[in-house]
């Protein structure tokens, strides 16, 4: 009886912004609500895997990214979302604590999923296939100033989408 009670008073105290969360990769309500009902249905399966006393919203938003990757492989949409190497990739760039970072990461992806293909092509060119910036700008025909003028612009919207999303989790 104890775990339950523990499980579900930790699970009441952040359904709101987990909901939220999963709101980010997948704004159709509905879909949500089952990603939702299946993460928590998980957490509680695996709640003898959490380490009581750490972040419990953490924990829960790391199985419910898993929810959502499960969601879109299922509904063969997987491949528009951008994978997990990139997303780490970026996120080291920003120069997240660990402490935060399963937040920021899945906070990064659903603000990478709202760029442009352009601004993603831009992205996943330079983290995923390591080109520089110099090259990028050669193979597509562009200026350097540009593609630097570009990469700051994407840079400062994906830490302000960030920050945004961060707090929007910690209002829900």
């Amino acid at each position: 009886m104890q775990k339950k009670d523990e499980f579900l008073k930790l699970f009441l105290d952040c359904n709101n912004r987990l909901y939220c969360y999963i709101l980010t990769f997948v704004p159709n309500k509905s879909e949500a609500d089952d990603v939702l009902q299946d993460s928590a249905l998980l957490m509680w399966e695996k709640f003898d895997n959490y380490e009581k006393g750490t972040n419990f919203f953490s924990w829960a938003c790391t199985v419910a990214r898993n929810k959502v990757f499960e969601h879109y492989r299922s509904k063969k949409r997987f491949s528009n979302l951008i994978d997990n190497e990139l997303i780490e990739d970026i996120g080291s760039n920003f120069g997240f604590s660990s402490q935060q970072e399963n937040l920021k990461l899945s906070a990064l992806n659903g603000c990478i999923s709202k760029l442009s293909d352009n601004d993603k092509g831009l992205i996943k060119a330079r983290f995923t296939k390591g080109t520089s910036l110099k090259n990028f700008a050669r193979d597509t025909e562009r200026s350097i100033n540009t593609v630097y003028k570009r990469m700051a612009y994407i840079y400062t919207m994906l830490e302000s989408c960030i920050e945004r999303t961060l707090k929007q989790w910690e209002q829900g």
